[in-house]
């Protein structure tokens, strides 16, 4: 098994990016198409800082880039990368094998209870009903689609067909000892988690700083 040191995650925070056209004016034609297909201003800073994460993480190999079946980019021949974003933060996870990693901002005025019957196989929800506030649901959630982001799936599986077990910060899938999980705390207002195929995840989030 891979020592964790060889798996990495990287964060940037939206509100620290150079001005967006500064940013567009760097990106690829296919990828400003992308940005301008977003209607939102934040979605296209999200948009704008996970291409800067590639950029600043893979180097050279973000043009190398292609996407899967059901959109997961990946770099043919490796490494292996996940990218996430949400709320103030764009997440990118690097790996010598299969890598998922998701962040989710935690929207208070969400009706999680309501969320939890939707999406969560009736092992989680009965996890989530000994503390059910918003905290709970979003840590469970990003850590099922760490996983979903792993298989290259993401919510084209259905996300209450399997059940995750929990533990402080981590997650166990029963049966798949291989497969690693861990939960991220110290991005303000998220939930974040990253999940492994034999490798041990990072112990931290790197901050990015452009």
């Amino acid at each position: 098994m891979s020592s964790h040191a060889h798996a990495k995650c990287y964060s940037l925070d939206i509100a620290a990016l150079p001005p967006l056209p500064e940013i567009e004016s760097e990106m690829p034609p296919e990828r400003r198409k992308a940005l301008h297909a977003l209607a939102r201003h934040d979605d296209r800073l999200r948009c704008a800082a996970g291409w800067l994460l590639m950029r600043a993480v893979l180097g050279s190999g973000t043009a190398r880039v292609r996407y899967g079946r059901y959109g997961k980019p990946f770099l043919p021949g490796g490494p292996y990368f996940s990218l996430s974003h949400s709320g103030r933060y764009a997440l990118l996870a690097e790996a010598p094998m299969p890598v998922g990693v998701d962040v989710e901002e935690i929207r208070q005025e969400k009706d999680c209870a309501a969320l939890a019957r939707q999406a969560l196989h009736p092992d989680e929800r009965k996890f989530f009903a000994g503390k059910p506030v918003p905290q709970t649901f979003f840590d469970i959630w990003t850590l099922k689609e760490s996983y979903l982001k792993l298989r290259g799936t993401g919510l084209n599986e259905n996300p209450a067909t399997f059940a995750l077990t929990f533990g402080k910060s981590n997650a166990r899938l029963p049966g798949m000892p291989d497969v690693h999980f861990c939960l991220y705390h110290h991005l303000p207002g998220h939930s974040a988690a990253i999940c492994l195929y034999r490798c041990m995840p990072p112990q931290a989030i790197v901050a990015l700083r452009l």
